[in-house]
């Protein structure tokens, strides 16, 4: 068996050549010889040269609603320049301190991450981390690293707000009756407002 390698194939450059480009195929006629010299037919090829690493077409915000809150996941969505490989289990550090992980995507160009908010991760708008948010390392078919700077300070657009707080009670008040079966109204102050109405039912009121 005799393998090919890059270096072995400098000598095949053209004779306007003094490298390989960042991207071409190589046509390649392949002869071998042992050492009583005798000699192989000639068997032709292609070698394609791909020294272009992939980047970071754009970052988007899965669908949602807006707001992210405590056990709710969302999903980042990478596009990328060409298909690339995943192997391991790459990530992507978030600045509110979360981690998106990897999902799915390997072998395509559109890769997909999700994030999870923890406790304490609040934001008024989720973004990527300012540096080195890439956490292992993606690759193209070729074996060429993604450009992992453009994985940094990415703000997809729209709005993503994450609150992992829930609402607290500040204080309650009311109007009371003296007519039997008569209505009583209460008045509850939260500390945050809400997304929406509470309805009827919610509450228990106690001797």
């Amino acid at each position: 068996a005799w393998s090919l390698t890059y270096g072995d194939v400098l000598g095949v450059l053209q004779s306007d050549e003094t490298a390989f480009e960042l991207e071409e195929v190589l046509e390649l006629n392949l002869m071998a010889t042992d050492v009583a010299g005798n000699s192989s037919s000639t068997i032709t090829g292609s070698l394609k040269v791909d020294r272009i690493a992939p980047t970071v077409s754009s970052i988007i915000y899965g669908a949602n609603d807006g707001n992210l809150a405590l056990g709710e996941s969302v999903n980042f969505m990478v596009a990328l320049s060409e298909a690339v490989n995943v192997t391991g289990s790459p990530s992507i550090a978030l600045a509110n301190g979360g981690t998106a992980s990897y999902s799915s995507g390997s072998g395509t160009s559109a890769l997909t991450f999700t994030y999870t908010p923890a406790a304490n991760q609040n934001t008024t708008d989720l973004a990527t981390a300012a540096a080195n948010a890439l956490i292992g390392t993606i690759r193209d078919l070729a074996g060429n690293p993604v450009t992992a700077g453009g994985f940094n300070a990415a703000n997809p657009t729209g709005t993503l707000a994450v609150d992992t707080v829930s609402p607290t009670v500040t204080g309650i008040g009311g109007t009371t009756s003296a007519l039997t079966n008569a209505p009583i109204s209460f008045n509850v102050t939260l500390n945050e407002a809400l997304s929406a109405d509470l309805g009827t039912g919610n509450f228990t009121a106690t001797n």
